[in-house]
C-alpha cells in the first residue's frame, strides 16, 4: 500500500461511525512489522486510532507471524465460516486480489465474513508494475470491473488515487536514495564502459 492510498483510506474511515466499522477484519494483514517499522503509515493512519480507542481489528494472513491474529487461507471453503463467526462489521482487503488465482472464491469468502449492511473496504492498483507476492496476476480493474465483482453490493465512495511508487521508495530506503542523488550528481559512472 502506497502512503496517498492509505490517506485517502483514512478520509474515508473517518467519515463513518465506530459502530459501522468496528469490529475489522483485515484481510492479507501481513505482519505488524510490515505495517508498523516497514510502512508505518498503514499502522498510523489506518489501526492506530482504532487501537487506541480499544475498537477491533482482526489481523489476517496467510502466513503465521508476529501481528497476524488468524491465520488461514480464504480459498479453504471452511475458513471463512470461522471468520464469520467474529460478527465484524467491516472486511478491509486491500491490494490482495491481484496476488489470488480465483478472486471469486475470494470476494465469495469476503460476502460470507460479512452481516448485511456491512462494508468491504477493497483497493487494487489500476497502473503499477508486475509485482509479486509471490505471484502477480496483473489483476489491474477499473472501478467498474471492480465493483461488478461484487455484485449484489452497493458502492458507497470509489476513486483513482494518484500515488507514487518512486516517492515511497525512495522515503522507505534511505541508501537508495543517496545513490540516486551521487549518480545524477556523477552522471559519466563507471566511465570505461562508456
Amino acid at each position: 500500500m502506497l502512503v496517498e492510498e492509505a490517506k485517502w483510506l483514512n478520509r474515508q474511515l473517518n467519515d463513518l461511525r465506530p459502530n459501522e466499522i468496528y469490529p475489522m477484519c483485515n484481510l492479507g494483514s501481513s505482519t505488524e512489522h510490515f505495517r508498523r517499522v516497514e510502512q508505518q503509515y498503514i499502522d498510523k493512519l489506518l489501526f492506530e486510532q482504532a487501537r487506541l480507542n480499544n475498537l477491533p481489528v482482526i489481523h489476517v494472513d496467510a502466513k503465521a507471524a508476529p501481528g497476524v491474529d488468524i491465520v488461514g487461507d480464504l480459498t479453504d471453503l471452511s475458513f471463512p465460516g470461522r471468520l464469520a463467526e467474529l460478527n465484524v462489521r467491516s472486511v478491509m482487503c486491500c491490494n490482495l486480489l491481484e496476488h489470488v488465482t480465483d478472486r471469486a472464491v475470494v470476494r465469495d469468502a469476503i460476502l460470507s465474513i460479512l452481516p448485511p449492511g456491512g462494508y468491504i473496504i477493497v483497493t487494487v492498483p489500476y497502473r503499477f508494475p508486475y509485482h509479486p507476492d509471490p505471484i502477480d496476476t496483473m489483476y489491474r480493474p477499473t472501478i467498474q470491473e471492480l465493483f461488478a465483482l461484487f455484485a449484489g453490493t452497493s458502492l458507497h465512495k470509489a476513486a483513482f488515487v494518484r500515488a507514487s511508487r518512486f516517492a515511497h521508495e525512495m522515503n522507505s530506503n534511505y541508501r537508495a536514495l543517496c545513490r540516486m542523488v551521487a549518480r545524477s550528481a556523477v552522471p559519466f559512472y563507471r566511465p570505461q564502459g562508456w
